[in-house]
């Protein structure tokens, strides 16, 4: 099984989203995932600039464009429609991690629960829902999904409501 992680990394207004990829690079190396992945970048909003090349470097990470129609969820879904791995966990670009074994345990939970869709958070305002920060699925199932992300606020509706991906 090709299992992926695909971070969304905004290169538009870059130094407003800096900080937050920083601390994304600085949480990988300091926390092993536990389990054995490819690491995609998604490039929001124009190619990998050279602060981005340089941040990533060390991790060897499979780089896309998207043109950040939608922002974090028209990239998932782009990046879903592309890729040929069998399993991917799209995490959006605050992500960070804090303990070692972090991608281990969702694997296991997945083995253990559910081989859908897992989440790293879930809320129950509005209804139940998995929070679209950090979800672990199939890719299928984004390109699968019936709705379309062609503006902001539709982002909204995939994460929550009746027609999200949860609810489909």
């Amino acid at each position: 099984m090709k299992l992926g992680v695909c971070y969304v990394c905004p290169v538009v207004n870059w130094p407003q989203f800096e900080p937050q990829a920083r601390r994304f690079v600085s949480a990988y190396i300091a926390f092993p995932a536990g389990f054995p992945h490819e690491l995609h970048v998604v490039c929001n909003g124009g190619v990998a600039n050279a602060a981005v090349a340089d941040l990533f470097s060390g991790l060897s990470p499979v780089y896309h464009t998207h043109d950040n129609c939608g922002w974090d969820i028209g990239a998932f879904i782009n990046f879903a429609a592309a890729t040929d791995c069998d399993l991917v966990l799209f995490l959006g670009v605050p992500t960070q991690f804090r303990r070692a074994g972090w991608l281990r345990r969702l694997m296991e939970a997945r083995e253990k629960f559910s081989p859908s869709l897992l989440g790293t958070a879930a809320s129950f305002d509005i209804c139940p829902h998995l929070r679209t920060n950090g979800f672990l699925c199939d890719p299928q199932l984004l390109r699968d999904w019936p709705g379309k992300i062609s503006k902001p606020q539709d982002r909204h509706h995939f994460e929550v409501g009746p027609a999200s991906l949860t609810a489909f």
